[in-house]
């Protein structure tokens, strides 16, 4: 028998390849286990017209897994999805180990082998966060993945703590698999006109999906209390826009700062990294975060960080950024003062949190979920 022949198929679960976290998290981790090459073929399913695309990113040189996609129907949290799995796992279409990079799983049975990430448990742990029926839905697969996964995979030690408060029988199979981040964060920064996107300086920045946990509400006020002695100082918001936003512009409005905002809604990467490299300070006020990768996003560009001192965000920051209370507007408001205010400070924190970011690589996070794989595959 030959090496190749001994070499274990994997499956992976890329429906949501293209989307926003669980995409990016999913590109990365393929991308990483295609090149590292200890699986024969790594077969994708999903729908094949958004998953080639993907495979010709993927330069035949780089990678030393074969890489092939199965067709799978069915969106994210979908009927039509539930009983794609079952006909797929009839037909023996997945592989030694199948990999769910999220809980949204098949409900009645996993293929014998797989291994399920679970980024965070927002949608159960945060008042508001997800209607009944959405919570429903997800206790029921995340029960599901916990019952039938090999190995359950958590971004961060908070992350284990959770599910296994939340799901004693979990204990003993959760492995903690920080993020990594991505490496044109670290990369010189192009000016922001050349982005296309025209912000005054100085600004906070903020990046986050608009929702409650987020705290957004919070910079707003921290804003109103700089905007008197700052005249100057802006606000910007990069990220998808949610209902509960137009609750944060009334408060802006409120607060007389709105004319001080800048909404710049979902942005590529290319801006995005022009966006953290510009900024006098990145503000993440947010009050749960499985992980919080857009910490270590700011961190690699060069911007100094304050950040909320809650669930895993002290994990990712370390002791790079200024971690405080997000209920605590006046120390919100003190830290980002601080920063604005000191030239030493703004490029001690910065240089401290790059030294933070290189921490976390993609390459890091590939070759650590390439091990809980390949024993799971083995089991």
């Amino acid at each position: 028998m030959t090496v190749a022949a001994r070499q274990p198929v994997l499956a992976v679960d890329a429906r949501a390849l293209w989307g926003s976290g669980i995409g990016r998290y999913t590109r990365e981790i393929v991308s990483g286990l295609a090149r590292l090459g200890e699986f024969r073929t790594i077969r994708l399913l999903g729908a094949p017209k958004e998953l080639e695309p993907f495979i010709a990113t993927i330069s035949a040189a780089a990678a030393r897994s074969s890489l092939e996609v199965v067709p799978l129907n069915g969106r994210r949290y979908s009927p039509f999805a539930q009983a794609g799995w079952a006909a797929l796992m009839a037909r023996g279409e997945v592989g030694d180990v199948t990999f769910f990079p999220h809980w949204d799983v098949p409900l009645l049975r996993l293929p014998r082998r797989s291994v399920v990430t679970i980024h965070d448990l927002i949608h159960l742990q945060v008042k508001g966060a997800a209607s009944p029926a959405r919570r429903a839905v997800a206790r029921s697969m995340i029960g599901a993945a916990v019952r039938g996964a090999t190995r359950l995979i958590a971004d961060s030690a908070f992350t284990r703590q959770d599910l296994v408060s939340g799901f004693p029988a979990a204990a003993g199979r959760v492995d903690v698999v920080p993020l990594g981040v991505s490496e044109i964060f670290s990369m010189p920064a192009k000016p922001l006109a050349a982005t296309a996107v025209d912000v005054l300086q100085p600004y906070i920045l903020c990046v986050a999906n608009r929702k409650p946990h987020k705290n957004l509400v919070a910079a707003v006020e921290v804003l109103a209390r700089l905007a008197p002695t700052h005249r100057t100082l802006r606000l910007v918001f990069a990220g998808e826009r949610f209902a509960s936003w137009k609750q944060t512009l009334a408060r802006a409005r409120a607060l007389h700062v709105a004319s001080r905002i800048v909404d710049l809604g979902t942005m590529p990467d290319e801006t995005l990294h022009a966006l953290y490299a510009n900024a006098a300070v990145y503000l993440h006020p947010s009050r749960y975060e499985g992980f919080g990768l857009p910490i270590l996003e700011a961190m690699a560009s060069g911007a100094p960080v304050v950040a909320s001192s809650t669930t895993s965000i002290p994990e990712v920051a370390g002791r790079a950024a200024a971690l405080v209370d997000p209920d605590d507007i006046e120390a919100m408001t003190a830290a980002v003062a601080r920063l604005l205010d000191s030239r030493v400070e703004r490029e001690r924190t910065s240089a401290a949190g790059r030294r933070q970011a290189a921490l976390f690589p993609w390459s890091g996070a590939a070759a650590a979920t390439q091990r809980i794989l390949l024993a799971a595959a083995a089991a």
